[in-house]
């Protein structure tokens, strides 16, 4: 997915996003080394994720702490997926909505360790 220079609408707020760090870091506080949270316009070709079209996207970036090992960390990610999607339809879309974010939308949850980015991913649109 390519990302847009231009985003018509801000996504996330710098203080709303540093909030969500904070709490995501207290909340699990020898977890992670990292979260970021980033917003932006996003193209898919559709190959992916993602049907064709222009999406507003925030992405969710993850770090754990400590290396993992990936068939059991994705296994376990696995069975969160109705977790994150509750997490879409109840609290990120309905926020986007109220801050002006027109669809089509979708948040992207991507779960790495120290030693590498990105080892499992999960995307919901609506």
């Amino acid at each position: 997915m390519a990302r847009e220079p231009r985003a018509k609408k801000r996504l996330l707020t710098t203080s709303s996003r540093s909030a969500q760090i904070a709490k995501i870091l207290a909340q699990y506080p020898a977890l992670y080394n990292d979260v970021t949270i980033d917003g932006a316009v996003e193209e898919s070709t559709g190959d992916g994720d993602l049907p064709e079209g222009i999406y507003s996207v925030i992405t969710y970036t993850y770090t754990y702490g400590t290396e993992r090992d990936w068939s059991v960390a994705g296994a376990e990610l696995d069975e969160q997926i109705p977790r994150l999607d509750g997490a879409c339809t109840r609290s990120i879309f309905p926020t986007m909505h109220t801050n002006g974010v027109e669809d089509p939308i979708a948040a992207v949850f991507e779960y790495g360790d120290v030693t590498a980015d990105a080892q499992w991913t999960y995307t919901c649109a609506e």
